[in-house]
């Protein structure tokens, strides 16, 4: 399932009144639990493990350690991920259970400096006789690292001159 846009589910007419994205999401997230009710049924109707893989956030969901609030996201609800023998999510990087059948991947390497510290890997699902096991594989992510200086000197012809505090961001190895 491809990350979902609100213009995909409602014409703009029907955003037109939705002044806010509060609003806009509470007409948009309806139309896609509908979209997800379509995909239970045929889910449903077929044989064999049922995986689903989307790209997108959900209802709870954790980002950088805090709840995922992006105001701009069309949320999936955990009630949409229930018809399926696993549900793998996408988008939100940080590795995390969402349901004993559904969570996010997480990612293999760090994007910017606000993963600065998160663990980085994959995940393996095992599906088959009995419930899903799950398992998390840490990879060897790009090390980024904040350095922070109470102050720096900075000589210039003798004269010495203090900055002020500050803190400076290195990507790759330190």
């Amino acid at each position: 399932m491809p990350y979902p846009r609100r213009a995909e589910f409602a014409t703009s007419e029907v955003m037109t009144g939705a002044a806010t994205s509060e609003e806009r999401n509470a007409i948009a997230s309806p139309l896609l639990s509908r979209v997800m009710g379509a995909l239970r049924i045929q889910a449903a109707a077929t044989k064999g493990p049922k995986v689903l893989g989307f790209h997108g956030s959900v209802t709870g969901a954790m980002s950088r350690f805090q709840p995922r609030t992006l105001a701009g996201d069309i949320l999936f609800g955990l009630d949409d991920l229930c018809a399926w023998d696993y549900a793998a999510g996408g988008h939100i990087h940080q590795q995390q259970p969402l349901a004993p059948n559904a969570g996010y991947a997480g990612s293999v390497d760090r994007c910017d400096f606000g993963e600065e510290g998160e663990p980085k890997g994959g995940t393996v699902i095992e599906l088959g006789d009995g419930p899903v096991r799950v398992r998390g594989v840490p990879s060897p992510a790009t090390v980024f690292t904040t350095l922070a200086a109470e102050s720096l000197r900075y000589v210039v012809d003798g004269d010495v001159t203090l900055l002020p505090s500050a803190a400076y961001r290195v990507k790759d190895r330190v």
